[in-house]
């Protein structure tokens, strides 16, 4: 009776090991445990991600660049195609360039940058000139004014480089020949586009014999009133004296004769006496000095001023001085 006992538990426990679903116990049963951690509904040995509850097996793809669904694929509108930040989902509306995106700067390149549904204003060509302002038109309301237009004579900057009329200033004085107003033959033209001296309102240049300043009349400093040679301009101080003049000698006559600013101060022979204290102002040898200290010069006539005993005095008064050949003029 005890052996049949024996045989029915030992077929009992026979029969539960080989029962279905059962897994025999170990020291890593607490891994094994099947949770749902996110609490999304899906176990942790189905659902690709037990952390994120808006990921498992068949959940609806959301702009988060993960795999929401668990099918092993991102999808395509996910993916940050050209590297911009932005991805086709998050309204990126051209993923294949890196210069569109939301929010982008719009650049003059014809393209919705900013992914607004418009291009900027700058890009827009209202003229239809085949320039807009971003590619330099400074008046895209005048086909005829742009970068590409031939710089024409009537005061307007007609191809948007800064400057009105630059192509008729051959000589680069700033003023053109048809002036500011565009006009031919007004007062503000260039009388002489080949000097760029001559311009109205140039300062006159001296004996230039030019008209600087366009005003059609010459300057009066540069006229040679009195013939001779120099002008106002040129350093004549009395253009109404031909006597009177830069390089000129000056003479005992109470004027500048040479323009220095000094009056009667020639010194024709060098030798320190000007022309009016110097007897003879061509010779050094007759001057107001009387270097023998006799008394006389040789202006006063001391025929030997460097002698002292020879001179005009007639000591003796016998009538003859040792100038005139008293040899002994004591006695």
């Amino acid at each position: 009776m005890r052996e049949l006992l024996w045989i029915a538990l030992l077929a009992g426990l026979l029969t539960l090991g080989c029962a279905p679903g059962y897994q025999p116990d170990d020291d890593d049963s607490a891994d094994d445990e099947v949770v749902d951690a996110d609490g999304d509904g899906w176990m942790s040995d189905e659902d690709c991600d037990d952390s994120d509850p808006l990921t498992y097996p068949g959940a609806p793809e959301t702009c988060d660049q993960k795999d929401n669904d668990c099918d092993l694929n991102l999808p395509p509108d996910e993916a940050d195609i050209d590297g911009d930040g932005v991805a086709e989902c998050q309204l990126d509306c051209n993923d294949h360039d890196e210069t569109i995106y939301p929010g982008a700067p719009e650049l003059c390149d014809d393209l919705d940058n900013d992914c607004d549904g418009s291009i900027s204003e700058e890009e827009i060509d209202d003229d239809l000139d085949e320039y807009t302002e971003c590619d330099g038109d400074c008046d895209d309301m005048d086909p005829f004014k742009n970068p590409g237009a031939a710089d024409l004579c009537n005061g307007l900057d007609d191809n948007c480089d800064g400057v009105a009329d630059e192509a008729f200033d051959n000589d680069n004085d700033g003023v053109t020949t048809c002036g500011e107003d565009g006009t031919f033959g007004t007062e503000d033209d260039d009388c002489d586009d080949s000097d760029a001296n001559k311009y109205p309102g140039a300062p006159d240049v001296c004996d230039d014999n030019m008209d600087n300043d366009c005003d059609g009349v010459s300057d009066p400093m540069e006229v040679d009133n009195d013939g001779d040679g120099a002008t106002e301009c040129g350093g004549d101080c009395d253009d109404s004296n031909s006597e009177v003049r830069p390089g000129a000698y000056d003479v005992c006559d109470g004027l500048d004769g040479d323009c220095n600013g000094v009056i009667d101060d020639g010194d024709l022979d060098g030798d320190g006496a000007m022309v009016c204290d110097d007897c003879d102002d061509y010779s050094i040898a007759d001057n107001q000095t009387d270097f023998d200290g006799d008394g006389f010069s040789t202006c006063d006539g001391d025929c030997n001023d460097d002698n002292a005993d020879i001179n005009l005095s007639d000591f003796d008064a016998d009538g003859r001085s040792t100038c005139e050949g008293d040899c002994y003029d004591n006695h």
